[in-house]
């Protein structure tokens, strides 16, 4: 109450002065005359409004959700919608290349040497293959010695052959007709030897091979189905001393793949029949070798053994060679190491020898040769798509090895210029290295080198066996054009055996061979072949030293 009295009293006391303030003031006017100028026009503001920004809320505690509730009525559709078919792809197959049924080569070079080539087959079919080949290479040069005498040394070399291939749903048929004769004579001899004393006669020589093959194999495109090989011949062969030799084969191998491991095996038989100036005795060769292989993603294992029957003049003899073969591959075909155990009975038929040898001494017999072990590793693989390497060293153990070593006979006509052969059990040694490089599809490389060391029992010296072995071989395609090749050969130092057992030493070869070919069109081409550049006159055989420097030029056409 006090307080309600006390605030009316403030409100009274305020109004008496305002109104006393207000008298005072028009008392003042009365008194003053003054005059006011305004000086600038009355610009209003408005001061800035604060809006308040809480927007009204209403709290209600009561929700209520809605309830829906659907009722669907199923009726069926049917859409008409026309399905119009679309063709089946086409694959077009690619082109086939033309192929020429065959061709006719001939050419001429230095030493009197032409050569003819005449070859036909079938036309391209997925059923059945044929043709026939016959080829004639010849010389008929002069060849110098040592004491710079040159000698007439005429080869001639013709070979004609006729095949043919039936082509089954999961099997091939293939058949063969060959016919070879090579005739040359024995124009070495030995120029030492006083020729007054002596008779230097150079007879001829010839070999003459009549051979039927034929040979039935599977061509399954998987490797669930049995995998077989049969194959069967029978060769005609004699020589101009009427020494004849008449030979039939047959063999066989079957493999088949199961669940982890591939078994298989092969089955040969040899039979030789000689004539009474040949050999009183047949030779006959048994083999069979069963082996089981294993295989992973990175790695292979084969082991077996071999079994060898030599029924030859001097008896039976059986034979069993370990089979064994491992590799892995370490950096996915960077890298693949591998090992390798074998042996094998070496068939050494007249044939065989003749061929290796031709100077001989006609009617020649020569004992088969036991490669009783065999050891090999080494290591091979790709650097890149376009480089391989492939090396490796070996030991074998080896039972009547043969040596060629020239025949020292005395007689008047004798000029040691045959071969006969020695025997002996020897530990051999071989490092072998290949290098293949196609840095493109027109450039190929090839390099391989052998080296080759011999721990003799009885012999002296390994005789005409070379320590080492190389070759080089590089060709260039420029354009499908031009084609150009080259070809390097080499063999180290070799030992021979002279008249009073002592030996010899004697230089290694050297031959170095280029060929181009120059192809007008697909059907006309011409060649030039330089066979020893060098000029070297090596033996390859002691007493036969080989033509020098020579060349061949010719042409091709093929229809």
């Amino acid at each position: 109450m006090k307080i309600k009295l006390h605030r009316i009293s403030l409100i009274a006391i305020a109004i008496i002065c305002f109104l006393l303030s207000n008298a005072f003031v028009y008392s003042q006017d009365d008194k003053l005359t003054k005059e006011v100028q305004v000086v600038r026009p009355y610009e209003p503001s408005i001061s800035d409004a604060f809006k308040i920004n809480q927007m009204p809320q209403v709290e209600d505690t009561i929700r209520i959700t809605p309830i829906f509730s659907y009722n669907l009525v199923l009726r069926p559709t049917t859409i008409d919608f026309p399905v119009n078919p679309i063709p089946s792809a086409r694959m077009v197959a690619e082109p086939l290349t033309k192929v020429y049924r065959g061709y006719l080569k001939a050419g001429f070079g230095n030493y009197s040497s032409p050569l003819a080539e005449a070859y036909f087959s079938s036309s391209r079919s997925k059923d059945y293959s044929y043709g026939v080949f016959l080829q004639h290479n010849s010389s008929f040069g002069r060849v110098k010695l040592d004491n710079d005498e040159k000698v007439d040394a005429p080869h001639s070399l013709t070979n004609v052959s006729v095949f043919g291939k039936k082509i089954f749903e999961k099997s091939v048929l293939a058949g063969e007709v060959g016919f070879k004769h090579f005739g040359y004579n024995f124009y070495g001899y030995d120029t030492i030897i006083d020729p007054n004393t002596t008779t230097i006669n150079q007879p001829d020589q010839m070999q003459r091979a009549i051979n039927i093959s034929g040979l039935f194999h599977s061509i399954h495109s998987d490797s669930i189905h049995l995998n077989y090989k049969l194959s069967a011949g029978f060769t005609s062969f004699a020589d101009k001393f009427s020494m004849e030799q008449n030979t039939f084969n047959i063999s066989a191998n079957a493999d088949k793949f199961f669940k982890i491991e591939r078994v298989g095996g092969d089955i040969s038989f040899t039979h030789h029949m000689y004539s009474p100036e040949l050999d009183s005795v047949n030779n006959a060769i048994f083999s069979l070798s069963p082996w089981i292989g294993l295989f992973g993603k990175e790695w292979r294992v084969r082991a077996g053994v071999s079994f060898t029957l030599d029924a030859n003049r001097t008896g039976s003899n059986a034979y069993f060679y370990p089979v064994g073969q491992l590799s892995y591959d370490i950096v996915s075909h960077y890298v693949i190491p591998y090992v390798q155990f074998s042996g094998y009975l070496e068939n050494n038929s007249y044939s065989k020898i003749l061929s290796e040898n031709p100077w001989v001494e006609p009617g020649l017999n020569v004992w088969n040769t036991n490669h009783k072990y065999i050891m090999l590793g080494g290591v091979k693989g790709n650097f890149s798509p376009r480089i391989a390497y492939n090396v490796c060293a070996s030991f074998s153990l080896v039972d009547s090895m043969y040596f060629y070593v020239n025949k020292f006979e005395v007689g008047e006509s004798y000029l040691e210029n045959r071969f006969g052969v020695v025997y002996d059990n020897i530990q051999h040694k071989r490092f072998m290295g290949e290098l293949t490089i196609a840095p493109t599809s027109k450039i190929k490389l090839f390099f391989q080198a052998e080296f080759n060391a011999y721990t003799m029992q009885d012999l002296e010296k390994p005789w005409h066996k070379p320590d080492y072995i190389g070759r080089a071989i590089a060709s260039y395609n420029i354009q499908d054009k031009i084609l150009l090749s080259a070809a390097f050969y080499a063999e180290g130092k070799r030992y021979i055996q002279t008249a009073n057992n002592s030996f010899v030493e004697i230089d290694g070869l050297m031959d170095l061979n280029l060929s181009a070919e120059y192809r007008y069109n697909s059907r006309v081409s011409a060649f030039l072949d330089l066979n020893n550049i060098t000029g070297n006159r090596y033996h390859v055989w002691y007493l036969y030293p080989v033509q020098q420097f020579n060349m061949r030029l010719g042409l091709t056409y093929a229809f």
